[in-house]
Order: C-alpha cells, then sequence, then structure tokens
C-alpha cells in the first residue's frame, strides 16, 4: 500500500489503493497463479534477496493476439540497484519463451527516462504508432509505447 500510495510512484500508474483491504484484494485477485488468461492481469512481487522485502512489483497482461504487456514498479528508495532490471528481464524472457506469446509492450510516460534506458537495455524500440494518451486520476497524459518482439529459434 506503502509503494502505491507514494507519490513519485502513483503519478505513473491507474490505480491507487484507498486502505488496506483493497490491496489484499488486489494481491488476491492478481496474483494467485501464473496461469495466463488472455486479458487478465497478473503482479507478481520484486523481493530483496538478503531479507526477503518487497522493493517493487511487476506485472502483465497477455491478448489474444499474442502481445504481452508488461508494468513494473520499484519503491524510490529501492531504484538505481539493479532490481528493475532483474525483475522486467526475468519476466520479459519467461513470457516470450511461450510459443503463443509473439511481442511485449510497455507504456511509460515521457518523463520517465530512467523506463525508457531500462527498456531500451533489454531491446525494446519506441514504436511510434502506438503512442496515445490516457486518462488516469482525472488527468489526460501522453505516454510513450515500446516494444520488443519474440525471437524464433
Amino acid at each position: 500500500m506503502a509503494l502505491r500510495q507514494n507519490p513519485e510512484v502513483s503519478r505513473f500508474h491507474h490505480w491507487s489503493p484507498a486502505d488496506e483491504l483493497e490491496v489484499h484484494w488486489f494481491i488476491h485477485c492478481f496474483s494467485d497463479s501464473f496461469r495466463i488468461v488472455p486479458g487478465e492481469w497478473k503482479q507478481l512481487g520484486v523481493f530483496r534477496r538478503e531479507d526477503n522485502a518487497i522493493v517493487g512489483d511487476c506485472g502483465f497482461r497477455v491478448n489474444d493476439d499474442g502481445e504481452a504487456e508488461i508494468s513494473y514498479t520499484v519503491a524510490p528508495e529501492f531504484r538505481r540497484r539493479g532490481f528493475a532490471s532483474e525483475a522486467v528481464s526475468a519476466l520479459v524472457d519467461s513470457l516470450l519463451s511461450r510459443p503463443k506469446i509473439t511481442c511485449a509492450i510497455a507504456r511509460i510516460t515521457p518523463d520517465n527516462l530512467p523506463s525508457a534506458g531500462l527498456l531500451a537495455k533489454l531491446g525494446f524500440a519506441r514504436d511510434p504508432n502506438l503512442s496515445k494518451t490516457i486518462t488516469t486520476n482525472g488527468r489526460t497524459i501522453p505516454v510513450l509505447v515500446f516494444r520488443r518482439e519474440a525471437t524464433s529459434g
């Protein structure tokens, strides 16, 4: 709850929990299994190895066309330590290893330069044809879409 309500984090997300009950609902609904159901979001925790402290999360959903949309968050106090790089790399590699998933996409705001750099490092390229605006928390904001194709072979 603290992670999603942090202003440095919530400005990049569509959802911020109202209370702890909503957090428990979120965890129950979106992380009950790794079984992929088209259109259904899954959320996975990102934990620090040495003490199992939660440092962030990764989410994904796959559509009927085999496109996997990913999201990720790292708490501000844990940024720039490799957590996002390791977690997103593992998530994307796992998703793109599945035969029915053809690509992964991530949507970020134009001012989120660290995410743009991370995605480029992980082999994503900006797809200007998919960039658009979204409305979240009563604000309309631009988003950039980054895409990475699955490799065959």
